[in-house]
């Protein structure tokens, strides 16, 4: 089975009061896989846009997620740059006929390069999604 999947996470930045918070607008390509009779593995590939207020990130992500990212930042006055990180949470989906929606309470994303240091952030998300 496939899925097409659209997320908006709020992104709360942990212990880096320099970094400001944002928002992030995910799209996912998923196939399940039935690894048991009430367990499944979705493998597919992200993309994935992150916005605060001082910069853009645009990344593109492989399923069990670790990622690289472009920092596009706002002012001039820093350089844009990029950075590899890992996400990991914890959520639950729910079938509807063909549409599933879900929610991952429990979300993380950990970020860092040598420009930008190590950045980690809670990232809670709502998701819809339609499988065929």
């Amino acid at each position: 089975m496939a899925t097409i999947r659209v997320a908006l996470a709020s992104s709360l930045t942990l212990a880096r009061p320099d970094v400001a918070s944002g928002w992030a607008g995910e799209v996912d390509g998923l196939y399940r896989l039935r690894i048991g009779r009430r367990s499944r593995l979705d493998l597919g590939i992200e993309g994935r846009r992150y916005e605060n207020v001082d910069a853009i990130h645009v990344e593109v992500l492989f399923t069990f997620v670790p990622h690289h990212t472009w920092f596009d930042f706002k002012s001039d006055f820093f350089s844009d740059t990029n950075a590899y990180g890992l996400r990991y949470g914890m959520g639950a989906q729910f079938p509807l006929g063909p549409m599933v929606i879900g929610v991952t309470p429990l979300a993380f994303t950990t970020t860092s390069s040598t420009t930008v240091g190590v950045i980690s952030q809670w990232e809670p998300r709502l998701w819809a999604g339609v499988s065929f």
